[in-house]
């Protein structure tokens, strides 16, 4: 991961955010931005399969972790997950999410969403949106990118 590819996933989260696609999508007002260099970490095993290794991997400095596996997340309500190979992870109301790399359409989206579950939105794995099209969705997907003004809210934060 380099600091342009990091600005590019970055600047298409921001346009996920930005832009109306319609229904109850808003045009939300947010830019998300680097703050300082992308740099390698070498704590774990790259892959994250148990509480421990999120915890050791959530301690890294910085706050987007991308690793090459995540098996295993937790909500930050105490209650955790074996989930095999999922895409991201990011504790509500955190500081800091994990992310596996994946087609370059969707890294935008992906992390945008794990970002949103920082901010507080779907406080638990069984409350995402129920709208195939929301940003906040249990699947990433190319249209999963509708921001509720509520949401939006969150985010503006």
């Amino acid at each position: 991961m380099s600091n342009r590819r990091a600005d590019a996933i970055l600047a298409d989260a921001t346009n996920v955010l930005q832009t109306d696609d319609g229904g109850d999508d808003v045009a939300c007002d947010v830019k998300l931005r680097r703050r300082g260099n992308v740099t390698k970490f070498n704590s774990g095993d790259g892959s994250i399969d148990n509480p421990d290794d999120f915890r050791l991997i959530m301690e890294v400095p910085g706050d987007i972790k991308v690793v090459d596996e995540i098996n295993w997340c937790g909500d930050g309500n105490s209650r955790f997950w074996f989930m095999p190979k999922i895409l991201g992870c990011a504790p509500i109301g955190g500081k800091s999410l994990a992310v596996v790399r994946h087609t370059s359409n969707l890294e935008g989206i992906l992390w945008a969403h794990e970002y949103g579950h920082n901010k507080g939105l779907a406080k638990t794995r069984t409350r995402h949106r129920s709208d195939s099209n929301a940003l906040m969705y249990k699947k990433v997907h190319t249209n999963a990118r509708r921001v509720s003004r509520a949401e939006c809210g969150a985010f503006q934060e």
